[in-house]
């Protein structure tokens, strides 16, 4: 049962969501959180992340605790954002409502701990991946006649280029700072171009050229 309505429980009400909004505005400029929000910035997610910002002293969160976090949330959204994938939910809002904690009576029954919280993303990620649905859904996208098709449709495409530029500059001489991901082949086949790809079908040039 809710305490009565007074004029402390609407003034603390108030603080929260001042510092809440502060919290809100600190996770679109911070650079830890760039992959993320670059995979989803829906409320959901950004609601998630704000109450874990906002929780951090209080909690005592260390920058490695918070970070370790944060790459969960990572995997977790690049998991669903997976065709085949798409159907399953992971309600941000939700978790972030039970990991919420009151300044005032920190208790591990008043809602989530961080360990709870980590080990539910964890879980989430250990879960067994179904790669025929994933490849099925993956052919999916070819078949589209209107706007985007194949990779293209993947909404996660970006992201995934993002980091597979980030992988390769670990290894690579290539000032990758200056370099970025283009097509396979040019757009317009002129030239030795047209010899090369002269086997392939239209089809085939389609899907190298998307």
């Amino acid at each position: 049962r809710e305490d009565p309505i007074s004029i402390e429980k609407i003034l603390k009400y108030i603080s929260s969501l001042d510092e809440f909004c502060k919290a809100w505005c600190d996770i679109l400029k911070e650079p830890s959180l760039r992959n993320i929000l670059m995979l989803d910035s829906t409320k959901e997610t950004k609601i998630l992340l704000a109450t874990i910002y906002m929780n951090q002293n209080t909690l005592m969160l260390s920058s490695q605790k918070k970070n370790s976090l944060y790459k969960l949330i990572e995997a977790v959204i690049f998991r669903r954002e997976l065709p085949g994938e798409w159907d399953r939910t992971y309600n941000f809002a939700t978790l972030a409502y039970y990991f919420y904690s009151d300044k005032d009576d920190i208790t591990k029954e008043n809602g989530m701990s961080f360990e709870e919280l980590k080990d539910g993303l964890q879980n989430v990620i250990d879960e067994k991946l179904d790669l025929e649905n994933i490849i099925s859904a993956f052919r999916e996208l070819y078949k589209y006649k209107r706007g985007k098709i194949g990779f293209y449709k993947w909404r996660s495409i970006q992201y995934f280029l993002y980091r597979y530029e980030l992988s390769l500059a670990k290894t690579s001489k290539l000032k990758y700072e200056e370099s970025s991901i283009e097509h396979i082949m040019p757009q317009s086949l002129d030239g030795n171009w047209q010899t090369i790809m002269k086997h392939f079908s239209e089809e085939n040039k389609n899907i190298i050229l998307n």
